[in-house]
């Protein structure tokens, strides 16, 4: 089977690729989505997560977390994602909020003063 030329596809080709059967597509797409320009990901993750199943969430949160960037529609009590089973998308949602503020966790201790 051919590899498919990731770095020629768009962004929302990309994220398509995040479905495939093919471990080494979903690799590989997730490495390139990390090279490319975080607003046209982020855009493009957006409109892709609102159709995603608890699988594509999770990859959502991760495109999310690699670009450093928080989703509060994907962390909220009452969000679509809340109540989809499976500990895995807790995991996700809980790195997500408890992850330091950008500066590390040093930064996050300094300022709270401890």
């Amino acid at each position: 089977m051919k590899a498919p030329e990731l770095e020629k596809m768009t962004t929302p080709e990309l994220l398509d690729q995040l479905k495939s059967g093919e471990r080494w597509n979903r690799t590989h797409a997730r490495r390139v989505l990390a090279d490319r320009p975080t607003d046209e990901v982020i855009s493009a993750t957006a409109k892709w997560a609102e159709s995603a199943d608890a699988r594509g969430l999770i990859d959502a949160i991760g495109i999310y977390e690699t670009h450093e960037v928080v989703e509060p529609v994907l962390l909220q009590e009452d969000a679509p994602v809340a109540g989809l089973p499976g500990p895995r998308l807790r995991d996700a949602r809980r790195g997500l909020v408890e992850r330091p503020a950008a500066g590390g966790a040093d930064a996050a201790r300094g300022a709270s003063g401890g």
